[in-house]
């Protein structure tokens, strides 16, 4: 990205040569924006020179005959011819000097900053989205007014008109473009489909007054949850915080509650995803440990977990395929994998569901994100099948079953262990998981329905019994108890309070 002249102000000169890192991002950012000031003071020069950028009173509100005039004989009005060029010229050579040795300056500073661990927002998000350096300057002119408001008036100079105050692409591509060819050619940067436009980053914004304009005359607005980002203020996106959250998963492989050999294929295949990305679904009764096993992979490879519940999401507020695109983007600026939660209900049970299954299984495809080498993990309660599945992007499927007696007995102790009241001595975990065929999610409600009505009782608690009532009538594994069995069981436990007892 640009250089800047304004980031060695009140520094020393030796420091300056030997490159010394920037303090934070955000003096890397004042730094980029003084050399974008430059830039801007280069342009105005060029559209003096050439009698394009008017100096009365009403510039930017009508249209005068010396620029029609400039524009159509693409050379100095006689009146401009007539001026001192050569002064012009010296005021040009001045500020290219000043620029390049702007540009060497910041380019030592962003060496010596990554050498010192400083982390630079402006430099991260290109290599996330593999931004060519056009894309970087448009970044950066677009998030100029978002740090100095000062610049919506430069702006406005410079596009002749005091009602664009946000830069336009055609200013972009003037800033850094002075060959006309090479402005043309580049002009696909600002299309639908190229990655700031796919990835969010920025938006143009709608034409309010009916005045029809062009793609290069339409205003461009950067979004702020990305203004955040590079000003290192992390918050989940706004849009994203009512059914989004993310942690640090702290689960290994060897505390998954599942078969040894699934573990092992599981292993195997994330390791494949950790380099390229791809999808993962899992499909298996609630509670079951889908989310676990995102975040032990998430674990192995030191990364985020961030999870959205699209149970809780609603299509009135945001369009699904909008909601993905900002998670996508959420999970690259975190360095995060996604985990999406409950996915079945984005294809609810009627009459278009395979219509919006398909639709929803399209959005999955994150290849137009620049990067994309984190892992999507779709959970639902019945299997997709992968013929439906997008062949665009890689995936696999696992199965994931209720726990076996042994790992139950695992779970009951670790749910046990945290709560916050004493357990009865004759309490068992060996007896509850051969009585009760539960999934791991069942079992930690049931402890920490149990422990909560033990803090509002001075007695044995009852807790439990709305929780395990509709869960007992199960077999267990092992066939031992029947649902009679478990019925009487539920009576003589429940009814006794010795389920979970205060030790007092």
């Amino acid at each position: 990205m640009a250089a800047s002249a304004a980031g060695v102000t009140g520094r020393d000169a030796a420091e300056v040569l030997n490159g010394s890192p920037f303090a934070s991002a955000v003096e890397h950012v004042l730094a980029e924006l003084g050399c974008l000031k430059l830039l801007l003071q280069r342009q105005v020069l060029r559209l003096r020179a050439t009698s394009l950028l008017r100096e009365d009173q009403f510039r930017g509100l009508y249209i005068s005959d010396e620029e029609v005039d400039s524009i159509l004989l693409e050379q100095p009005s006689a009146e401009a011819s007539m001026r001192d060029h050569s002064a012009s010229s010296a005021s040009l050579r001045k500020i290219n000097l000043r620029i390049e040795s702007a540009r060497a300056e910041i380019s030592l500073r962003i060496a010596a900053s990554h050498a010192a661990g400083v982390n630079l927002p402006l430099e991260r998000i290109a290599e996330i989205f593999a931004l060519s350096k056009i894309a970087q300057f448009a970044l950066l002119v677009c998030l100029a007014p978002e740090v100095d408001n000062s610049f919506e008036v430069l702006y406005s100079y410079v596009q002749n008109d005091v009602t664009r105050r946000r830069p336009t692409p055609d200013l972009i591509l003037k800033l850094f473009y002075a060959s006309r060819a090479d402005q043309i050619a580049n002009r696909q940067l600002f299309s639908p489909h190229s990655v700031l436009f796919r990835a969010a980053v920025v938006e143009l914004s709608a034409d309010t007054q009916n005045r029809e304009l062009s793609l290069l005359s339409r205003a461009l607005l950067f979004d702020q949850r990305i203004v955040s980002y590079l000003l290192e203020q992390h918050t989940i996106d706004e849009r994203l915080r009512p059914f989004t959250s993310c942690c640090k998963p702290t689960r290994t492989y060897e505390e998954l509650s599942l078969p040894e050999v699934m573990v092992k294929d599981i292993a195997q295949a994330s390791l494949v995803f950790s380099q390229n990305g791809g999808a993962v679904f899992l499909h298996g009764p609630r509670g079951s440990g889908k989310r676990c096993i995102a975040g032990a992979i998430s674990h192995e490879y030191g990364r985020s977990l961030l999870t959205t519940d699209l149970e809780r999401f609603s299509s009135d507020t945001l369009p699904l395929p909008t909601a993905i695109t900002l998670l996508y983007r959420e999970a690259l600026l975190r360095d995060a994998n996604l985990f999406l939660s409950h996915a079945d209900t984005a294809f609810d049970d009627d009459c278009a569901r395979p219509q919006k299954r398909a639709a929803f299984l399209h959005t999955l495809d994150p290849t137009g994100f620049g990067r994309h080498d984190f892992t999507i993990f779709v959970s639902t309660a019945s299997p997709i099948p992968q013929a439906v599945v997008s062949h665009s992007y890689r995936s696999v499927s696992f199965s994931v079953p209720p726990p076996d007696f042994v790992n139950r007995v695992v779970l009951w102790n670790e749910a046990m262990s945290t709560m916050d009241c004493a357990l009865a001595p004759d309490v068992d975990s060996t007896v509850l998981a051969n009585k009760f065929q539960l999934t791991g999610g069942e079992i930690r409600n049931i402890c920490r329905e149990a422990a909560n009505r033990a803090l509002l009782s001075d007695s044995a608690p009852h807790g439990a019994e709305s929780q395990m009532r509709p869960r007992l009538e199960r077999p267990c594994s092992s066939g031992s108890c029947g649902p009679a069995v478990a019925r009487d069981l539920r009576q003589r436990e429940i009814s006794s309070g010795r389920l979970f007892a205060l030790g007092i």
